[in-house]
């Protein structure tokens, strides 16, 4: 966990994003892993009503150099998506991989999406499966939701629709936006939630 997240969520609760990159630059600045991998994320998301995909590089860039796994999910991203950089499919996967192999909870979920949907000109279903079950199984609610797409629709797997509820029982329980889309294909499936 950072140690600035706390600050940072409040930050972006309380409109106080001025006086955050005001405490947090000059930290990164001096080379704190914590303070770069914040500004990584903060400017790659707006979460302080500045969202710019330079920066997010540029310190993304620097906070990988010491070591962030979180800033490796980021750069992945970016480079998945070409935000602020040429789409490089890729540099992304193997950024997303380090950071798979670093712990990061959600990076399966990205390079499931890269093999459905054959970002790097190969589609492969099988594989991008394999992928959301990582993340699905280490709590990413996003794959646990693809994953009972996956499931409902036999994409990559054996059509399955008591596996198919499971997973998207699993997702619904976050009951918010994110949720959201796994409690809509219950209820198309006229399925209870719980």
């Amino acid at each position: 966990m950072n140690k600035y997240a706390k600050y940072a969520r409040e930050a972006r609760e309380n409109g106080k994003g001025e006086e955050a990159f005001a405490m947090i630059t000059p930290k990164a600045e001096a080379g704190d892993q914590d303070a770069m991998e914040m500004l990584c994320d903060t400017y790659y998301y707006g979460n302080w009503g500045v969202r710019d995909y330079d920066k997010s590089l540029y310190w993304g860039e620097k906070a990988v150099a010491a070591g962030s796994v979180r800033a490796k999910e980021i750069l992945g991203i970016q480079y998945l998506n070409g935000y602020g950089v040429a789409a490089d499919p890729d540099k992304a996967v193997h950024l997303l991989r380090e950071a798979i192999e670093g712990g990061c909870m959600k990076a399966g979920r990205y390079v499931g999406l890269y093999w459905l949907q054959g970002l790097g000109g190969t589609v492969n279903e099988t594989e991008a499966v394999t992928w959301f079950r990582l993340a699905a199984e280490r709590g990413d609610v996003t794959s646990q939701y693809h994953l009972g797409e996956c499931y409902e629709n036999g994409t990559g797997c054996e059509k399955d629709l008591d596996e198919a509820i499971r997973w998207y029982r699993l997702a619904a329980r976050r009951k918010d936006h994110i949720g959201q889309p796994a409690i809509d294909a219950l209820t198309r499936l006229g399925v209870a939630c719980g």
